[in-house]
C-alpha cells in the first residue's frame, strides 16, 4: 500500500513490523512500479524523501543504497539519483499485482525523461571504427576498450527494454570509410538511434568527415570519443587532463616529490596528460615538488613509436630514467609518470633488469588500466569505459523521446593504486 505523495508517509511506516528502512524501500519500489517515477526519471533528493517520510537521513540512506545495489536506481555525481529499469517482482518481495498497476504518464518541467522507455521502441545501432593495423591483427583492440564501452551500451539499452545492432568497421586504407552505407545497414536492421564509438582516436581528418556526415542525418546520434571533435550531436568523452592531474595528486599524497613524465612520443592525449600533471603541482608546493618532462625534443608520433619492432625502452632512455632515479636526494622521493600502461610496463622491466625496483626505489604510475599493469602491480588511472557506455545509452534514449541533452559530457578516470606507488614494497 502507498499513500498520497503529497502527504506525510509516516502512517505507512506503522503498518508492519518490518525494519523501518525496509518499509521505505518497499514503498519506493511500489511508487516506481505505479509510474510515479518512470525509467530515466530523477527521484527526489534524500533530504526531500527524509522530510516526506518523517525520518532522518540515516534511515533513508540504506533504502536508497539497497535499490542502487539491485540496479533499480543509479546515482550520478552532482546530478541526482535516477530510475534505471522497470520494477521486477523480486524488487518488491510482495505479490506481483502491484507491478500490474497502470503506468501514470506525467509531464515534466525539467530536462529529465518523462515517459517510460517502453513508450517508444528503442533500437540502438552501434558503429565502431578500428584504424588500420599493418599487421592485420585487430583482435586485441576489439577485445579491449571499445568492447568495454559497447558491452555497457548494450546492457543499458536492454535494461531500458530496447534492442541493439552492432557494426564494426576496420579502416583498411587512409580513405574515408563508406559511412553512408554503414548507417544505412544499421537502419535496415531497425536502428532508430545511433552511437558511434571511437575510443582509439580515429585519424582526425577521416573522423571529421564521418562526423560531418552524421550531422546531416535525421536520427538521434551520440558520439563516444577520447579526443574531442566538433559535432552538432552530443559527445561523450573522458578528461585526459584530469587523469594527469589525478596521477600527480596521487604521487604527492604518497610522499613523492621529484616527478618525471616520460614522453617518448607526441600525441594530443599525451600532451593533455602532461598539462594535467603539471597543474597537479600546487602553487604553494613549487619549491618542494619538482616536475619535469623527458625527453623534451621528441618528434616521434605515437603510431610510429608503437609501430617499431623494439618492445623495450631505447637504451639512452633507460639510462636517463635510471640516472633520474639514482641521482635523487635521500630527502626527495622520485616517481615516473608513464604516458600509458604499456610504456609503464617497459619502464618497470627495463629498470628491474638493472636492479631498480618500482615501489621500492622509485614510484611508477601509468594510465588506462591495461592487463599488463595488473600483471606487474603498476598503479594506473582507469578510464570510465563502463560509465561512458551507460551515459551514451541514456543520452541516445533521451534524444529519442525529444528531451534536451548536453552537447559535451566529460567523465573522469579513477586511480587504481597498486604496489608501484606504495613505498617499501
Amino acid at each position: 500500500m502507498t499513500v498520497s505523495a503529497t502527504g506525510n508517509r509516516r502512517a505507512l511506516l506503522d503498518e508492519t513490523p518490518v525494519v523501518l528502512h525496509q518499509r521505505i524501500r518497499r514503498d519506493l519500489v511500489a511508487r516506481i512500479a505505479q509510474g510515479e517515477w518512470v525509467v530515466g526519471k530523477k527521484i527526489p533528493s534524500r533530504q526531500a524523501l527524509a522530510r516526506e517520510y518523517g525520518v532522518d537521513l540515516g534511515t533513508i540512506q540504506p533504502a536508497i543504497a539497497s535499490l542502487m545495489g539491485s540496479g533499480l536506481l543509479h546515482a550520478i555525481d552532482r546530478k541526482g539519483t535516477y530510475v534505471t529499469r522497470q520494477v521486477q517482482p523480486a524488487d518488491m518481495g510482495t505479490p506481483a499485482a502491484v507491478l500490474e498497476a497502470p503506468t501514470v504518464y506525467r509531464s515534466s518541467v525539467d530536462s529529465e525523461v518523462s515517459l517510460p522507455f517502453a513508450v517508444l521502441p528503442v533500437h540502438l545501432g552501434i558503429l565502431t571504427f578500428f584504424d588500420f593495423d599493418p599487421t592485420g591483427d585487430v583482435t586485441p583492440y576489439r577485445d579491449n576498450w571499445s568492447m568495454r564501452v559497447i558491452t555497457h551500451l548494450e546492457k543499458a539499452v536492454s535494461e531500458y527494454g530496447g534492442t541493439t545492432s552492432y557494426l564494426d568497421v576496420l579502416a583498411k586504407s587512409a580513405e574515408l570509410p563508406n559511412i553512408q552505407d554503414d548507417v544505412s545497414t544499421l537502419r535496415a536492421q531497425g536502428a532508430n538511434i545511433l552511437v558511434l564509438v571511437d575510443v582509439y582516436g580515429f585519424t582526425s581528418d577521416r573522423m571529421h568527415g564521418v562526423v560531418s556526415y552524421l550531422d546531416t542525418i535525421d536520427m538521434p546520434v551520440v558520439i563516444v570519443v577520447t579526443e574531442l571533435t566538433f559535432s552538432a550531436h552530443p559527445l561523450v568523452t573522458y578528461d585526459q587532463r584530469y587523469a594527469g592531474f589525478r596521477a600527480m595528486k596521487h604521487l604527492i599524497t604518497c610522499g613523492y616529490q621529484d616527478m618525471l613524465f616520460y614522453s617518448p612520443f607526441t600525441a594530443n592525449w599525451v600532451r593533455e596528460r602532461i598539462e594535467g600533471a603539471h597543474a597537479g603541482v600546487p602553487y604553494t608546493d613549487l619549491q618542494r615538488v619538482r616536475f619535469q618532462v623527458f625527453p623534451t625534443d621528441t618528434t616521434l608520433s605515437d603510431l610510429a613509436f608503437f609501430g617499431q619492432e623494439q618492445q623495450t625502452l631505447p637504451p639512452q632512455h633507460r639510462d636517463a630514467l635510471a640516472e633520474f632515479v639514482t641521482a635523487g636526494s635521500t630527502t626527495k622521493l622520485q616517481a615516473i609518470i608513464a604516458p600509458n600502461d604499456v610504456i609503464a610496463a617497459r619502464i618497470y622491466t627495463a629498470l628491474a633488469d638493472i636492479g631498480l625496483q618500482a615501489g621500492r626505489d622509485y614510484g611508477l604510475i601509468g594510465f588506462d588500466d591495461e592487463p599488463v599493469a595488473r600483471q606487474h602491480g603498476i598503479t594506473t588511472l582507469r578510464p570510465p569505459w563502463e560509465e561512458l557506455g551507460e551515459l551514451a545509452a541514456r543520452l541516445a534514449v533521451r534524444q529519442l523521446h525529444g528531451n534536451p541533452v548536453s552537447l559535451r559530457m566529460c567523465l573522469r578516470s579513477h586511480v587504481i593504486a597498486r604496489r608501484t606507488t606504495h613505498r617499501g614494497v
